[in-house]
């Protein structure tokens, strides 16, 4: 079992959603020895029961990312807290609120998340504790 797991969420029909997996295999290149990736389809019964355990992934957010670290006690993949400061962007009035270690689209900037978003993110996953 490798350290941590990427969760990826998507649906079918969704460009954006085969534009984050591509994106994440070419991020993953040079985390293959931490980091494992599952990709799960909200369009099939398998996906949906994972992202329903995902809690705090936005379904009008798709496609989402979620990072999981491995118990070696428990033997499986838990959720990671996000370990950033809760904040308000004072220029465009958002506020964000750190929940889970996750990466969503955010439609209404128009914005998708890029390389560098899940460089960022995986790396505050590798200096967590």
């Amino acid at each position: 079992m490798k350290k941590y797991l990427v969760v990826v969420y998507g649906k079918d029909g969704c460009p954006h959603c085969v534009e984050l997996q591509k994106k994440v295999k070419e991020v993953m290149v040079d985390y293959t020895d931490l980091f494992s990736v599952d990709v799960q389809n909200l369009s099939t019964i398998n996906g949906l029961i994972a992202y329903a355990k995902a809690e705090t992934v936005n379904g009008q957010r798709i496609p989402a990312l979620q990072i999981f670290k491995y118990d070696k006690t428990e033997k499986l993949y838990n959720k990671m807290e996000d370990p950033r400061k809760e904040m308000l962007n004072k220029s465009n009035k958002s506020y964000f609120y750190p929940t889970y270690l996750q990466l969503e689209t955010d439609y209404a900037s128009h914005r998708t998340i890029q390389k560098q978003d899940i460089e960022n993110v995986l790396a505050i996953a590798i200096g967590s504790k």
